[in-house]
């Protein structure tokens, strides 16, 4: 499994957010929603995704399915929406330094 880093808006303003839908190992769909405050951004569900003071979010490799497709939508308070930003999660990778 590897995680999957998720770029954030570098110029969003409070209250702004970001959704993130994803897959987890089992197969479950799940959105989970960023949002930009004060100290960073605070995640709706830090068990599926932690909060995070940058701007990339982790989303850690035991959450999200292999080869799967991570979407995130950015939104103004205003409901004005981005255009979906898609990438693939990774296999996991093995070498024999890993044994």
């Amino acid at each position: 499994m590897v995680s999957v880093s998720v770029e954030l808006p570098g110029d969003a303003n409070k209250g702004d957010t970001v959704d993130v839908t994803f897959e987890d190992e089992k197969g479950g769909k799940h959105t989970v929603t960023l949002e930009k405050g004060d100290n960073g951004w605070t995640s709706s569900d830090p068990t599926l995704i932690p909060d995070s003071t940058g701007d990339k979010a982790t989303i850690p490799a035991d959450n999200v399915k292999d080869n799967s497709e991570v979407t995130g939508v950015a939104k103004d308070p205003s409901g004005n929406e981005s255009d979906p930003s898609t990438v693939t999660s990774k296999t996991d990778v093995f070498t024999n330094s890993e044994y």
